[in-house]
């Protein structure tokens, strides 16, 4: 015979609801922070794309005009063969770039020092890279 008290099998529709509810706050909580630490990553490498980029367009003015280009403000000014000078997509700031004995050896590096990201050469170094 079957016992006509035993419960249904099975889920309420409340209890359903309240499960949904649980997993998309928790699902709320997590995933922002999964994708802002995707987004500072793709930029930290953007930075260095672009300071590679600049180092590549020091390194053709050095051939061209055998110094490297003056630092005007701790800034690059324009530089030949670049329509824009990028900023550091980690703040929008500009990047640093020094020079040393009298334009012979230069410094670029990241206005976000907690990065490290930077570049730099001398004159002997350039001309080892051969």
């Amino acid at each position: 015979m079957r016992c006509l008290n035993r419960p249904d099998a099975g889920f309420t529709l409340i209890e359903l609801l309240i499960a949904i509810v649980i997993i998309g706050v928790i699902a709320g909580i997590a995933l922002p922070r999964v994708a802002i630490g995707n987004i500072d990553k793709a930029r930290a490498e953007a930075c260095k794309a672009n300071l590679k980029q600049l180092e590549t367009a020091l390194d053709a003015y050095f051939l061209i005009h055998g110094h490297y280009p003056a630092g005007q403000d701790n800034s690059l000014g324009t530089l030949e063969g670049i329509k824009a000078i990028p900023h550091c997509p980690l703040g929008a700031e500009p990047y640093v770039y020094t020079t040393q004995k009298e334009n012979q050896d230069y410094e670029l590096r990241c206005p976000h020092t907690e990065h490290g990201f930077k570049v730099s050469s001398t004159e002997e170094d350039f001309s080892q890279r051969d």
